[in-house]
């Protein structure tokens, strides 16, 4: 579905569940094979700036300050006011608990917590995902954001904690 507002323009909203077998490791760093329950969920918008806000040069601060590998891959250069933000994240329920992890996307590259210098590009997704959650009415389209956030959030607490 498509809505737009100030700012942010044809949002897209997407969310699909699938299951598989797979190796992962456990909350215990063990290598473990057992059942994956998948979620992917994709947002996608074309930003503006605007009296209101400036949700493009917000983002392209956020690219700058990344590294430079996300400078240069994170850019949608065929339509450089894109976003598309995925998430694919697991959970499985084995003997250590419950085990969840998630793989970001953006713009169709991926992208990790793996340095605090990454850490302003993930504030920034985060942020964004708030604003639109909190601007939409369908509840739908409110959980995929919350989702999203809430990936977001438990990814990068795990890395502070590891800091």
């Amino acid at each position: 579905m498509n809505i737009s507002f100030t700012g942010v323009n044809n949002i897209i909203y997407s969310r699909s569940y699938n299951s598989r077998n797979g190796l992962y490791a456990d909350n215990n760093g063990n290598l473990v094979e057992g059942k994956k329950n998948y979620t992917t969920a994709l947002v996608s918008a074309d930003l503006t700036d605007d009296v209101t806000g400036s949700d493009l040069s917000d983002f392209r601060k956020a690219i700058n300050s990344s590294e430079p590998l996300y400078q240069a891959n994170c850019i949608n250069y065929k339509n450089p006011n894109k976003i598309k933000f995925e998430v694919k994240s697991f959970i499985a329920d084995d003997k250590s608990g419950l085990c969840s992890k998630a793989m970001f996307k953006l713009n169709d590259y991926y992208i990790f917590i793996k340095d605090r210098q990454n850490i302003p590009l993930f504030e920034y997704l985060a942020k964004f995902t708030k604003k639109l959650s909190s601007q939409v009415k369908n509840e739908r389209q409110k959980s995929i954001l919350e989702f999203i956030n809430s990936d977001i959030a438990r990814e990068v607490s795990r890395f502070i904690e590891h800091i």
